[in-house]
């Protein structure tokens, strides 16, 4: 665990990892010759393992994220842990900066002179900069939520749809965001997102492997 404090602690005998060090490591399957074996819990295991030598575990959180999501660490994971943490981070907090930035202008409430007070109130939320400390998605969900919802005030279905295809990285949020166009008949948003997801299994397919494809529905 040569990354100290920044990405590991213990408790007693309890170990944390921070979530962007499980993405980093897991991510460098991508180049493995095991990439075709993502979801391989035997293998997420050898993998983590490895990660926190000397330490050792015998059961591990599975990871469960789409084959997708793989696809997008696999360019973080060249870079060192450390480098690749800044990197996430900065793009977190831009993601957030234009969440934010889209909520207010969907409810009507943006204001050139108050977004940097709403921008740090919503950093020193606790919940919220746990997430950015430990390099969780909270703050890309809030963009791709943010841009559905002014997407979809806004009649810009195309974008909503593309932002509806995005956000089965966490699939529960894509059911409920699907419910008020359905309710709407908004068939054109329905059909582009179907349309970016299957452009999302595409590229996972041919980048990370089919079988990583046909094995996350056994997953989910």
């Amino acid at each position: 665990m040569q990354q100290g404090l920044l990405f590991f602690s213990t408790t007693g005998s309890s170990l944390t990892v921070s979530d962007f060090a499980w993405f980093h490591y897991f991510g460098k399957i991508v180049f493995s010759e095991l990439n075709n074996c993502i979801y391989d819990p035997t293998i997420q295991l050898q993998w983590f393992n490895q990660m926190i030598s000397p330490g050792k575990v015998e059961h591990i959180l599975f990871l469960q994220y789409p084959p997708f999501f793989f696809v997008v660490l696999g360019p973080l994971c060249l870079l060192p842990i450390t480098t690749a943490y800044f990197v996430w981070l900065s793009l977190s907090l831009i993601a957030g900066c234009i969440g934010i930035t889209l909520t207010q202008k969907a409810a009507g409430l943006y204001h050139r002179q108050s977004f940097w007070f709403i921008v740090l109130g919503t950093a020193a939320f606790f919940p919220a900069w746990l997430n950015f400390r430990f390099g969780q998605l909270g703050w890309f969900v809030l963009l791709m939520c943010s841009l559905y919802a002014w997407s979809f005030l806004k009649q810009r279905d195309i974008l909503a749809g593309i932002a509806l295809g995005l956000s089965t990285l966490k699939l529960q949020y894509s059911l409920f965001l699907a419910v008020p166009a359905l309710a709407c008949a908004r068939w054109k948003l329905l059909t582009a997102g179907a349309l970016s997801e299957l452009v999302l299994i595409l590229v996972a397919g041919f980048t990370v492997g089919w079988n990583n494809v046909w094995t996350y529905p056994q997953v989910i």
